[in-house]
């Protein structure tokens, strides 16, 4: 699968896309599940976690595929929503076969997630680094179009940091 600038995203972070798509599906099959199995397992903040765990699995996904240089921020808050949501789902599998497998898949995507958010904090990676040519990284990720610097000299130096630096709240 290409990213948005043509290049194929390396094998870990496709394998990583795939676990976060497949644990936001598992999370809110099994939300729809602990409605209908009432108790423990439609209590409010059990459900607004299993919610929490599929929208920030889905939301990870799509920074990967876009080739996001922030998607090691949102790996990184995925792998802590989603060790929660396992843990709080293995709490309640008890006999319920639905709850431990959803728990399992939390914690298959979290460690996914934490591997892409450690990788990518040890500097330009994989297809970024043979973009620009320099091969300074040999591991392969999903950060194709620009390099760290451009990405900060622009988030921190260009007009929407000048225009939000003027508004007080």
């Amino acid at each position: 699968m290409p990213d948005v600038s043509g290049h194929d995203l390396p094998t870990d972070v496709l394998a990583c896309i795939e676990l976060c798509v497949d644990c936001h599906k598992a999370c809110t099959q099994t939300a729809m599940h602990g409605l209908q199995t009432g108790g423990e397992h439609a209590e409010a903040g059990h459900l607004r976690l299993m919610l929490d765990c599929a929208q920030i699995c889905q939301t990870s996904a799509d920074f990967m595929m876009r080739g996001s240089d922030l998607h090691e921020h949102v790996c990184r808050a995925c792998a802590e929503v989603c060790r929660r949501c396992a843990a709080d789902c293995e709490r309640l599998a008890g006999d319920d076969n639905r709850m431990a497998a959803c728990a399992e898949q939390c914690r298959r995507c979290a460690d996914a997630c934490e591997q892409m958010s450690r990788g990518h904090a040890r500097g330009m990676t994989g297809a970024a680094a043979a973009v620009r040519g320099d091969g300074r990284d040999t591991i392969a990720r999903s950060d194709p179009v620009q390099t760290r610097g451009r990405s900060t000299e622009r988030a921190s130096g260009g007009r929407g940091a000048k225009r939000l630096s003027g508004r007080r709240g």
